[in-house]
């Protein structure tokens, strides 16, 4: 048994920030970027889910595909299990045990244990297992399976009454799980709080907690207190975040060991929370369309990295997709019922494989059975099993993908709430802030190209589901961000313990810091001591304070400011800082200062937004393309040009995995694949990227793509391809 291993137009100037630009041997992995190892691997995909029913842990033939012969006789099993039983991408996969009805069984002294699935001694030793536990430790159970105005008629009444008061207010004998684990060192978590944060946005939301109340499931008692404990009425971001903790710390309480609590959330990036709280595993879900995933990305795997975390990426396909009558169609592809429903083959296609060059430990197709076969009896392959299978073999092929770079950090604040939405979360200046760098990186708005073809155009938030580009059947999940690329990783500075935060900042080598910090005097002191120590720190003026001293950010604040072109300047003094760009009207844009073996820099349009009062309303005219940043982009160009170690010109994604023997460089087309439901997908021929890459500061001698197996031709270290829409290329660099 092995055991789990720990892991601008603007601008006059065109003046160039003056560090050394970094050399090849500057491209150092740090430790603690590398993915976790579990089970003598650094990647897992999760399989088919093996139920278990009953008192008695009742087992049946579908549970030969993820467990072999371990729980159920593999010859009594249909040909067509045996067949997929018998192909690796389906038995060489984390598995995923569900007890139901429930998860849990209640004792003769009144507590509960949970229903643990004996597991058949050396069968399952090389694979990581996990529980799936959520009926009793998420609290969605207040309401999710039924209309609370017709609560009495569902037949999940009952089941939902227990559930509320197994989870509120059920004692849990945890000794069970934790002799579990002693017996079965590659139990890794309990699958329990997925969407947790979703949960404390739905107890007052989505009524849950008045429904519970109006269909006698809480006593009048009983729902006072959680009223008073779960700050009911409070709707305010503050309360959501406490909710969320009291939501975790229950799970806890019942599972009782933090480490086991395997979660995720669906919309909102709180993977930095779940870690601190103590999770042992944290995760995303990416669903829908038009919404940041990649925001959703850097914040999970930023927080993994930080307090040293596996994670994982849970891939859902539903969708609000539109008819070519106008019929707005909201649902799941499905193989077998639903084939034409949700997102595009495609777009799940790529999402595997961003998932996996990402770095994600985890990687969970949600309804996995539900995807990948045309027939339950024959299983044979959908369209996505086939995929699917290709994309698992590629895995095995090419285990060793490297570590993704991301030299540059995002340091956003604890209890800020980032999300995936092109939205924020409170009508304040730090979070329009946030939402500017998230919408200049990730443009996930419609281009020209869409708007050029929709009569009429208009602009909208994209989260809306009724868009013009919607209804024409544009599709994007995954965003083209080039000239950046994908080299940032997303941190936080600022909870209470900043031990995590000082340890991992080192091991960026630029880091922006995005918000708002009252009275934060230990963060700010060990920011100086990482520009000390040779780390570049960007500063906005709305951001110094004492604790950023002159002859640390080189410059003085008169305390006058500017209005220009929408934009209000706070107007400085050199004192030691070099000014490096300025408006076209003149006045200081960003300014460098050297302290120690680092540099900072500072910026001067306030919080690097127009200014307003209206920021929730800046934010949906950025989501919808009518808004846009450039200083932000300004910015971010100058600061990606220093540390990439090579130039990608075109419009696509790309993004480095720094591997033993060299690099491996992706490229992803993210445009011109349209999806109207109940059609299959179709690709856009004009959106066809033209690449230009210099390797620059890799010297390159032979390049393959990886897929393919083909190698391309180099020369004076550069390289032009032709990348079609929706599609990809993995190279490999030596």
């Amino acid at each position: 048994m092995k055991k789990l291993i720990s892991f601008l137009w603007i601008a006059t100037s065109i003046l160039v920030f003056g560090a050394e630009p970094f050399q090849e041997s500057s491209f150092v992995i740090p430790d603690n970027w590398k993915p976790k190892v579990i089970l003598g691997r650094d990647f897992w995909m999760f399989g088919h889910i093996l139920i278990f029913r009953g008192d008695d842990m009742t087992s049946n033939p579908e549970n030969c595909i993820a467990g072999g012969d371990a729980f159920y006789p593999l010859k009594k099993a249909s040909p067509g299990i045996q067949k997929i039983a018998a192909m690796p991408a389906f038995y060489d996969t984390a598995k995923l045990l569900f007890c139901t009805y429930d998860s849990a069984s209640k004792n003769p002294d009144g507590t509960y244990s949970f229903k643990l699935p004996p597991i058949p001694e050396h069968k399952m030793d090389d694979y990581p297992i996990f529980l799936l536990g959520s009926l009793v430790t998420r609290a969605t159970m207040i309401g999710r399976d039924y209309n609370p105005d017709k609560a009495p008629e569902s037949r999940n009444f009952k089941r939902v009454a227990e559930q509320v008061h197994m989870f509120n207010y059920g004692v849990f004998n945890t000794e069970v799980v934790q002799e579990y684990r002693r017996k079965n060192l590659n139990f890794l978590a309990i699958i329990g709080a997925s969407e947790w944060y979703n949960e404390a946005h739905s107890y007052v939301f989505d009524s849950r907690y008045e429904g519970a109340v109006k269909w006698n499931m809480l006593t009048p008692e009983q729902a006072e207190q959680i009223r008073r404990e779960y700050r009911i009425e409070d709707r305010t971001f503050n309360g959501i975040n406490l909710r969320a903790k009291k939501i975790f710390e229950r799970g806890v309480k019942i599972i009782g060991d933090a480490s086991l609590v395997s979660i995720f959330d669906g919309s909102s990036c709180v993977g930095h929370l779940a870690a601190y709280y103590g999770a042992g595993i944290i995760g995303c879900e990416t669903s829908r369309i038009w919404r940041h995933w990649e925001n959703q990305m850097i914040c999970e795997r930023g927080a993994a990295r930080q307090f040293g975390r596996p994670w994982l990426w849970y891939i859902a396909s539903f969708a609000d997709k539109y008819t070519r009558d106008g019929e707005l169609v909201t649902g799941d592809y499905n193989s077998l019922t639903l084939p034409l429903r949700g997102i595009s083959h495609n777009l799940i296609d790529r999402t595997f494989y961003y998932a996996y060059l990402s770095g994600a430990n985890f990687i969970e197709r949600e309804s996995f059975g539900g995807k990948l076969f045309t027939s339950r009896q024959t299983r044979e392959l959908s369209i996505e099993g086939e995929n699917y299978v290709r994309f698992f073999n590629f895995t095995k092929a090419h285990p060793d993908r490297g570590v993704p770079y991301t030299p540059i950090a995002l340091l956003k604040p604890a209890y800020d709430i980032d999300t995936r939405e092109a939205k924020i979360t409170d009508n304040k200046p730090g979070l329009a802030m946030i939402n500017a760098f998230k919408v200049s990186i990730y443009r996930q708005y419609p281009d020209e190209y869409i708007r050029s073809r929709i009569p009429n155009f208009q602009y909208e938030p994209v989260n809306k589901r009724d868009t013009m580009f919607n209804k024409a059947g544009f599709e994007m999940g995954l965003t083209n961000t080039a000239p950046y690329g994908d080299i940032f990783d997303a941190l936080t500075p600022d909870f209470p313990d900043k031990s995590t935060f000082r340890n991992i900042i080192p091991s960026y080598k630029i880091s922006i810091l995005l918000g708002e910090y009252p009275n934060q005097p230990e963060m700010e002191s060990i920011l100086v001591n990482y520009v000390k120590n040779g780390g570049i720190l960007v500063l906005n003026t709305r951001q110094i304070t004492s604790g950023f001293p002159e002859d640390f950010t080189g410059i003085r604040l008169t305390g006058d400011t500017r209005m220009e072109d929408g934009y209000r300047f706070d107007l400085i003094e050199p004192v030691g800082a070099q000014i490096t760009h300025r408006t076209s009207k003149g006045t200081a844009l960003f300014t460098r200062n050297a302290y120690g073996k680092g540099e900072v820099i500072v910026t001067t349009p306030q919080f690097m937004v127009p200014d307003t009062t209206e920021w929730y309303v800046q934010s949906l005219d950025a989501s919808s393309g009518k808004l846009k940043f450039p200083y932000v982009e300004q910015l971010l160009k100058i600061l990606c040009a220093e540390v990439n170690p090579v130039k990608v010109d075109g419009d696509i994604k790309f993004g480095l995995n720094k591997t033993p023997s060299g690099w491996w460089l992706y490229l992803f087309n993210n445009k011109g694949v349209m999806k109207m439901d109940g059609e299959p997908e179709t690709f856009d021929p004009q959106r066809t990227a033209n690449v230009k890459i210099d390797f620059n500061r890799i010297k390159v001698q032979s390049v393959k793509e990886l897929r393919s197996e083909q190698e391309m031709a180099v020369q004076n270290n550069q390289m032009e391809l032709e990348i079609g829409p929706g599609d990809f290329k993995i190279l490999e660099l030596k």
